[in-house]
């Protein structure tokens, strides 16, 4: 860990976890309430996904645990997500979008994104923008620019059709620009 001051290239000093927290980090994790605490904050996934994202396998055992608190869904290639029981699942006839970070871990906690639509294209480089999901969907990506004293977003979308793009991703890029002008 970094230690407190201003941080120069020349004069940085570390410290291991346990000096830094004052005291020497658990390492026992309770697994089922690892498993719960991800689905219930990313959805449904695999078995491949929670390795994936946790960097820990073998979950078969606390998945058999906790069977009783799950629920299985069929994916969008026939593969069986895991979920917690009694979550409403949006069922919605409206479109939404969601302007995301591209590095949020709505897409990055699962292994196989392509139920996300993510076909592997690299994407742009920009610590400024992320991703477009329409529906649960990758859509696009957007990124914010300057345009003389105000920020603009700006959205490069992938082969989405008219009318989502007209309304549905338009009305994400001026939500996030509305809250850009009012936070500058």
């Amino acid at each position: 860990m970094r230690d407190r001051g201003v941080p120069t290239p020349q004069v940085l000093r570390y410290q291991d976890c346990e000096t830094w927290l004052g005291r020497r980090p658990s390492t026992e994790v309770d697994r089922a309430a690892f498993l719960k605490r991800y689905l219930a904050a990313f959805g449904a996934g695999t078995e491949h996904d929670l390795t994936y994202f946790s960097g820990v396998g073998n979950w078969r055992e606390v998945i058999d645990s906790c069977e009783s608190a799950l629920t299985w869904l069929e994916g969008p290639q026939g593969e069986r997500l895991m979920d917690l029981k009694g979550l409403e699942t949006l069922q919605s006839a409206q479109d939404v979008c969601r302007l995301v970070p591209r590095y949020d871990n709505i897409i990055y906690a699962y292994k196989d994104r392509s139920r996300f639509g993510w076909d592997g294209r690299p994407l742009a480089r920009s610590d400024k923008g992320g991703l477009v999901l329409v529906s649960g969907r990758l859509a696009g990506e957007w990124q914010v620019r300057s345009a003389r004293e105000r920020l603009d977003v700006q959205i490069r979308a992938w082969q989405v059709p008219t009318r989502l793009r007209d309304t549905v991703i338009e009305g994400g890029r001026r939500s996030l620009a509305t809250w850009l002008d009012s936070s500058t």
